[in-house]
């Protein structure tokens, strides 16, 4: 993804980078996500620091409130998780043993996916982002 992100002129990264924190501050206030009231509170002020400001700049201003907010998603996943299984990525050569990695599967409810997927989406933006701000 790196490479490809550096083949983007500045200006088009800088316009995706702005109109994606939008689309994404917008479906997430519209999304109830928090467990409870003042975890509400919480996550509409991150959204606000973290994506939008009055500038519309905010997801260019400060990688923190971008962290603090996928912080807060990440606890939210994990009293989601209903189970995490050992999971072996690889295969048995005949020759010696086992080649490949052992990684953590996570099984979450129908919020913890949703979450998730937003999660996944927010990575995306802070590391276009990173790409930008080094460019810069």
């Amino acid at each position: 993804m790196s490479k490809t992100l550096y083949a983007i002129a500045l200006e088009d990264l800088c316009a995706e980078i702005i109109v994606e924190g939008g689309q994404l501050a917008d479906e997430l206030r519209a999304t109830d996500i928090a467990s409870s009231s003042i975890g509400h509170g919480q996550f509409m002020r991150s959204i606000a620091f973290a994506l939008l400001r009055e500038d519309e700049t905010g997801i260019l201003a400060s990688d923190g409130p971008l962290h603090d907010l996928i912080s807060f998603l990440e606890n939210e996943r994990e009293s989601e998780t209903l189970d995490i299984h050992s999971v072996f990525d690889g295969w048995h050569d005949p020759d010696g043993c086992a080649v490949g990695t052992v990684r953590e599967e996570r099984h979450l409810t129908a919020r913890g996916s949703i979450i998730c997927g937003y999660l996944d989406r927010l990575h995306i933006l802070r590391q276009k982002r990173r790409i930008l701000l080094a460019q810069i």
